[in-house]
């Protein structure tokens, strides 16, 4: 991951070490910053057992290295044009280490961030990314509620509402998500396997959030409603060194049922060694499911004209629980968003559309499909 502050300072993250540069940053700036190496004790691990408690954990959690809040929706406007969105926030320490002790850890963290809007209608998109250092407040996160920034790109929850703020260049989203369902745990609960050795994070989402707001495109300012969903993780080392990538998949079925399911890939290969997912029902409660409880195959596959990375593109998925058969469609195939400037890692992700029929009756929805790993391995980057 780089973080970068227009020439001011330089954060450079490599796969398992931080290195730290300091570039044309006068005294004066490192006083008022309070900038010192100090020793630290090791960042804590996600571990089994860890006790979820709201609005708490939709904060900054600061003995852990990594973490990210992430949200995607897909949207309708009022002249008929359909849209998606992905916004995320990452936070990392900046630490150093000989072996696996920490040696420093410094007094701010890196963030990093990403905007991508899609006109599905014209079946465009366009991705925006920034990065900085939390030094002079100009980016960061609270502990105990959910507020984090990135200059002017902020996640906020404000009586019962969480708002979310971005703009870059002509393009900007100005968004209200009110959430009809709790977050839900996903894995052992909220404790996500990552790979193959106990690397893991807590993970949780809110997958169902009703979304209003306005959506400017181009300059042009739409008005726009749909659906949401939450992401959150955090941990420290939550990806093992041998670890390729996965293919996430956030559902949501038109009769109010959600779907998350991750596969793990593992180097050398990408065949998947690890999967789970969890559903949620419309009364808000959810069953986590592990590898054996549903099946995910590609159907097609797509060929990246500026990466060269082959992505699977369309897939059928069955649940057979839920008598629950789909085929997941991508509303666009050219959707592949170039971020190694700002984490390090290229990837495809984009709204989804889905159909088929669940006991025999017939179903729709949307969603959102991540694909990671398919360019560069993200073992030991996270």
């Amino acid at each position: 991951m780089k973080i970068l502050d227009h020439g001011t300072a330089e954060l450079v993250f490599r796969r398992n070490r931080s290195v730290l540069i300091i570039l044309l940053l006068p005294v004066a700036s490192l006083l008022v910053a309070g900038f010192s190496l100090s020793l630290s004790s090791p960042m804590r691990p996600a571990t089994n057992g860890w006790t979820f408690s709201f609005p708490r954990d939709h904060g900054k959690h600061g003995d852990f290295e990594v973490e990210w809040w992430y949200v995607s929706g897909n949207l309708s406007s009022s002249d008929g044009k359909e849209w998606g969105y992905q916004f995320v926030i990452f936070r990392r320490a900046l630490v150093h280490r000989l072996g696996s002790q920490t040696i420093f850890r410094m007094p701010f963290d890196g963030y990093a961030g990403h905007l991508v809007l899609t006109d599905i209608t014209e079946r465009k998109h366009k991705f925006f990314q920034r990065q900085i250092g939390s030094f002079l407040n100009l980016a960061g996160a609270d502990t105990g509620q959910l507020r984090v920034w990135l200059r002017s790109w902020r996640l906020e929850e404000k009586d019962g509402r969480i708002l979310l703020q971005a703009d870059q260049d002509d393009c900007s989203l100005s968004l209200e998500l009110f959430p009809r369902k709790d977050p839900v745990l996903h894995g052992d609960k909220g404790f996500e396997a990552k790979g193959g050795d106990p690397r893991a994070s807590h993970y949780y989402s809110i997958t169902s959030l009703r979304t209003i707001g306005q959506l400017k495109w181009q300059g042009t300012v739409h008005s726009v409603e749909g659906k949401s969903w939450l992401d959150r993780e955090f941990g420290t080392g939550i990806t093992s060194p041998d670890l390729r990538g996965w293919d996430w998949f956030s559902l949501a079925l038109g009769n109010d049922f959600e779907i998350m399911v991750i596969h793990i890939r593992l180097l050398p290969g990408d065949a998947t060694v690890s999967a789970s997912g969890t559903i949620v029902f419309p009364d808000g409660t959810y069953r986590n499911l592990k590898q054996a409880d549903f099946q995910v195959s590609p159907v097609d596959f797509w060929t990246s004209p500026q990466t060269k990375a082959c992505y699977p593109m369309g897939w059928e998925m069955t649940i057979p629980s839920l008598g629950l058969k789909l085929a997941v469609t991508p509303a666009m195939r050219d959707h592949e968003i170039l971020a190694s400037a700002s984490t390090g890692v290229d990837y495809w992700e984009g709204p989804v559309r889905v159909s088929g029929s669940m006991n025999d009756q017939a179903v729709s929805g949307k969603g959102y499909v991540e694909l990671v790993g398919y360019v560069q391995s993200v073992g030991g980057m996270f």
